[in-house]
């Protein structure tokens, strides 16, 4: 094999031109494969760094009668399943939060977590320095303990192994840190930073309402979800029966790795198959040079043969030229894979409710190289087929003789892999178009507010620091009048959940006057935010109805809201919205988003537009406002829309806050335009790859169509010509290439646009106001390529036109 890596380097330099094209479109294939590959890898087949990742599960609570499919676990329902399921090793109970760092520089908010002891234990973590949770640890008094993240460690202390033992102030207490994570330590596969991490401390009592916490558990050796699933369920009917809440709850078990992934997967598949198509086109392509340049040997082959050279021999030859040229191809493309792989890497990792899960892990590593070279041995073997088939096939006196003189084998061969290459590029560009056309309806929907020119920034206020509503309140009252004095900023306002973030919570209702058992249950529920009275005019959200909220709406005011357009439809379709009461029932947490007053019920006072608070894709939702000095939360995010660029406003506001609170910790500063563009980051660039392949995938198939018109003119030369002096005029010989050509491309596009209608199918998830079968959108695809394949066949076609032939019959 090695003796035959010599001649075959020879044999292929010395047609350089070939050998670049070839070189050159394996590259633009194992390129986009190997990219794809690296993503599919890192976040579909990458193991979990955790030890027996597939018995690692997350529990969730669906609830028909509120229509919620995906929600977390209330302490009480908890504490029962960790005395009567058997299906687990361990449960382990989990809830964000955020706590104010002191000392050691500057007080800094971070994303914390509360976990019970045994969390750590079931995903088999090993800490950097020092130890995890204890069992005990999450026991009242023996609770002041903390493991901190990797992150904060560098951050704060320098990287100093000295901090086991140390003292941490958080927000009013001091805690021992007994732990460091390690620094690939990372539970949801995302960039958000849970930097501190405390033990649970749960007691009983809590109502089974409140559903605040996330649950996670490790199997039992030999169960699957499926069967702790069936347990589980069994397990919530006794609890209901046993202590009733009227909510229809089932359990769904869902592997970690599953959980993390299961949103992207359809988009990953989609570009996985985009990217077989564009390897497979780019293989037909080079097939169809492959057989073009047998032909054009085949007296080489019968000389070697004639000589002694024996099939296996020839065989070795062929496979070490398509070696070479799939190698070539495979240099080349991982360039090109290394090219785009930061810039993939970097949208992927952007912060987001349609952040690529464990995208820090995209790179080329020995799994990506092991595949591009399995990859480059598998179209080295393919390269090599169609010149062994063709020796194999050839009579070697035959061959001598015919030297000099054109044929015509592989005809049938080389059409039919323009049709495949026509019919798979139709496919695919009409798939690129649908995503394309989905993503410019994305970003031209209205979000129901301006984003332009507003800069956000998050605080939690502590309890410790704020103890009553009062507190709240006239913080947050003497920090808006600050920020809107600021020069440059033309308004000011604040609001608990940022709109367009994926953030946000849901409040059960009751709508006085209406028959509660002839709603629907599954729409008593209502997302709510907690606004200042500015918000309205700061985000430009439209009035429709009634009025705004104002300064007289305050904590001595009658309770007061707003509602949403869906919320007056759905509940008020006929009758007057305005002066109608709402009943409010805030789930029975302590989260820190949740109001700090509870008011029950609420007079309706305005209704405003829709705003697409979850991203342009989600359905529309009800929606409440509510004044802040009525129901204060403790958590803010404030918002300034300026006459200059926001990010300059930055420090500025800041040092008003620092003006209000020396003591106060900002964190999260980023413009609304961040907050749409990260809403839509997942669908724009699976949108724009789809395209880029498809490109590629079209000057593929047409080059190749060229390719073989052109081909085939010169293998029929011979033969026009002797039409030509037997009296077919110019004419006639336009009409016969012109006929070949078009079959060529009709049976391509046909081919194409029946693979195409049933394979947009499968995008159906990922379109946004697209149909999948958009026939408008196929005959652009269709007119596209007859335009071009008629374009790419026009040279050849005028040659017909002025042939010679006793021109071409001399040099036959």
């Amino acid at each position: 094999m090695f003796s035959e890596l010599k001649p075959a380097l020879r044999t292929v330099f010395r047609s350089p031109r070939y050998t670049f094209s070839v070189a050159l479109i394996l590259a633009l294939g194992i390129g986009a494969n190997s990219l794809v590959f690296s993503i599919i890898f890192a976040v579909l087949s990458k193991p979990l760094p955790f030890r027996d990742q597939d018995r690692i599960v997350v529990l969730w609570e669906s609830q028909t009668n509120r229509g919620i499919t995906r929600g977390i676990i209330s302490p009480a329902d908890y504490l029962e399943w960790m005395r009567r399921t058997r299906s687990f090793e361990h449960l382990a109970a989990w809830r964000t939060w955020f706590y104010t760092l002191h000392g050691n520089g500057a007080p800094e908010q971070v994303w914390g977590v509360h976990a019970s002891a045994g969390f750590f234990e079931i995903l088999g973590v090993e800490p950097k320095l020092g130890r995890t949770f204890l069992p005990g640890d999450d026991s009242p008094g023996r609770d002041h303990v903390v493991v901190i993240s990797h992150a904060l460690w560098q951050r704060r202390y320098a990287s100093s192994p000295g901090v086991i033992g140390a003292t941490i102030t958080v927000d009013d207490a001091a805690y021992t840190i007994v732990g460091v994570l390690r620094p690939d330590f990372n539970l949801f596969g995302t960039t958000r930073s849970y930097d501190i991490w405390m033990p649970f401390v749960m007691t009983p009592g809590n109502s089974r309402r409140d559903h605040s916490i996330l649950v996670f558990g490790k199997l039992k050796s030999g169960l699957s979800p499926r069967s702790a699933e069936a347990e589980m369920n069994a397990l919530m009917g006794d609890l209901e029966r046993e202590n009733p809440t009227g909510e229809q709850r089932s359990i769904q078990v869902v592997r970690l790795k599953d959980s993390q992934v299961e949103n992207i997967r359809p988009t990953l598949m989609v570009l996985m198959v985009a990217v077989g198509l564009l390897l497979t086109i780019a293989c037909a392509n080079v097939a169809n040079l492959m057989l073009a340049r047998s032909a054009s040997r085949q007296r080489e082959v019968a000389i070697r043969v004639a000589l002694g050279a024996s099939y296996s021999h020839l065989g070795l030859h062929f496979f070490a030229e398509g070696l070479v040229l799939a190698s070539l191809g495979g240099a080349l493309g991982m360039l090109l894979a290394f090219a785009g792989m930061g810039r993939l890497r970097d949208t992927a990792l952007r912060p987001g409710p349609t952040e690529v899960p464990r995208a820090q892990f995209i790179h080329v590593d020995a799994s990506v190289l092991a595949g591009t070279a399995g990859l480059v041995l598998l179209i080295a073997v393919l390269l090599s087929l169609a010149p062994m088939a063709h020796a194999f096939r050839s009579n070697t006196f035959d061959s001598l003789r015919a030297a000099g003189l054109s044929v015509t084998s592989h005809r049938t061969l080389r059409s039919a892999l323009v049709v495949a290459e026509i019919g798979m590029s139709t496919a695919l560009l009409f798939c690129a178009i649908l995503l394309g056309n989905s993503a410019a309806k994305l970003l031209a929907t209205d979000p129901g507010l301006n984003t332009a020119n507003v800069l956000t920034f998050r605080m939690w206020l502590p309890e410790w620091r704020f103890a009553t509503p009062d507190a709240l309140i006239r913080f947050q009252r003497q920090a808006v009048l600050g920020l809107s004095a600021l020069p440059g900023v033309t308004s000011a306002s604040a609001v608990n959940f940022p709109p367009l973030s994926g953030w946000g919570d849901a409040t059960t209702i009751e709508v006085p006057g209406h028959d509660q058992s002839r709603l629907d249950q599954s729409r008593l529920v209502s997302q709510y935010r907690v606004v200042m009275p500015n918000y309205f005019a700061t985000m430009q959200v439209p009035l429709r109805l009634g009025r705004q909220f104002t300064d007289a709406d305050d904590e001595h005011g009658a309770p007061v809201a707003i509602l949403n357009e869906e919320m007056a439809r759905r509940y008020w379709p006929h009758t007057e919205v305005l002066g109608a009461s709402v009943v409010l029932r805030f789930p029975a947490s302590g989260a820190p988003w949740k109001p700090a007053v509870n008011r029950d019920r609420v007079t309706v006072v305005g209704v405003v537009a829709d705003v697409k608070e979850f991203g342009p894709t989600q359905p529309g939702a009800p929606q409440i406002y509510l004044p802040y000095s009525q129901f204060p939360s403790r958590l803010l995010t404030f918002l300034l829309r300026t006459q200059v660029e926001p990010q300059s406003i930055a420090i500025p506001a800041v040092a008003a806050i620092h003006q209000v609170d020396a003591e106060q910790a900002v964190s999260e500063i980023k413009t609304m335009d961040e907050y749409r563009s990260d809403s839509t980051t997942l669908n724009r660039t699976s949108a724009v790859m789809v395209s880029l392949f498809a490109v590629l995938a079209f000057v593929l198939a047409t080059t190749g169509l060229y390719a073989t018109v052109t081909y085939s003119f010169a293998q029929r030369r011979f033969e026009l010509a002797i039409r030509a002096a037997l009296g077919a005029t110019p004419s006639n010989l336009f009409t016969l290439v012109f006929t070949e050509a078009s079959r060529l491309i009709a049976a391509g596009v046909v081919v194409g646009s029946t693979i195409g209608l049933v394979g947009s199918r499968a995008l159906k998830t990922l379109l946004f106001g697209v149909r999948p079968d958009d026939l408008s959108a196929l005959a652009v695809v269709v007119l596209l390529m007859v335009l071009t394949g008629m374009l790419a066949c026009w040279l050849p076609m005028q040659e017909a036109i002025k042939l010679d032939p006793m021109e071409a019959l001399r040099q036959e």
